[in-house]
């Protein structure tokens, strides 16, 4: 029994953990190709990213909702996978050079960049600024920086 004990209070403290490192928010712009503005939203942790992104000329209610996670072979933990769901049906995939912890471009910004796959596996360049980060606490958005 107290094994058992032992076993579910070091999951709840993993979920508790991964839950408070997950609650880091990213907001970028940016675009796909020359021609594509985009904005991004990105929450991350050390092992997974999700968000949302959307074509700044379709407005933010057509949001296109992403999941994804490092490449855990390329071991720093800078390169992404994050797939791309429209009404939980795949639709593209972003294949994404960052790194969270400090890889700033020369401007002060954290940067993306990548190349993104849509579903008809066309590929555009991916270049993009982090413009402010935050957190969310008990479903609030709190900013922390400010990057323009």
């Amino acid at each position: 029994m107290k094994k058992l004990l032992c076993i579910a209070a070091l999951l709840v403290l993993t979920i508790l953990y991964v839950s408070a490192q997950g609650n880091a928010v990213y907001k970028f712009k940016g675009k796909l190709g020359e021609k594509f503005p985009i904005m991004m939203e990105l929450c991350a942790s050390d092992i997974s990213a999700w968000g949302e992104y959307y074509y700044t000329s379709q407005g933010a209610s057509k949001k296109l909702v992403l999941d994804g996670e490092p490449d855990v072979n390329e071991g720093s933990g800078t390169r992404w996978t994050l797939k791309e769901t429209v009404n939980g049906i795949y639709n593209g995939v972003f294949m994404l050079v960052w790194d969270r912890r400090g890889n700033y471009a020369k401007n002060g910004h954290l940067l993306i960049t990548g190349t993104y796959f849509n579903a008809k596996n066309q590929q555009f360049s991916v270049v993009l600024k982090c413009y402010e980060d935050g957190y969310y606490y008990d479903n609030t958005y709190y900013k922390s920086h400010s990057y323009e």
